[in-house]
């Protein structure tokens, strides 16, 4: 299995720090609510869904949607899960 990043997705110097502290903060707050510390999480620099399993696309690297659901899951399958996406011209 071969992680491929297309053009639109550049390769930049801290990208893994990146990657690690969008991707790490949905599953923080996956984790509170899961521990019923929080009732809401948000995730003001997550959200980037057009990650694939293998493949980076559309700016994402990591989907962090899909990691924070799937430690959801592990407590609760009757959780809601929400994502807004705001484009502002």
């Amino acid at each position: 299995m071969s992680c491929v990043l297309q053009f639109h997705s550049p390769v930049f110097d801290g990208l893994f720090d990146f990657c690690a502290m969008y991707t790490g903060a949905s599953l923080e707050g996956a984790v509170k609510i899961n521990n019923e510390c929080c009732d809401i999480a948000i995730n003001w620099s997550g959200g980037l869904h057009h990650a694939k399993k293998t493949e980076a696309s559309g700016f994402c690297y990591v989907n962090d949607i899909v990691i924070g659901i799937l430690e959801m899951l592990k407590y609760d399958l009757n959780e809601n899960f929400s994502q807004l996406d705001l484009n502002l011209k």
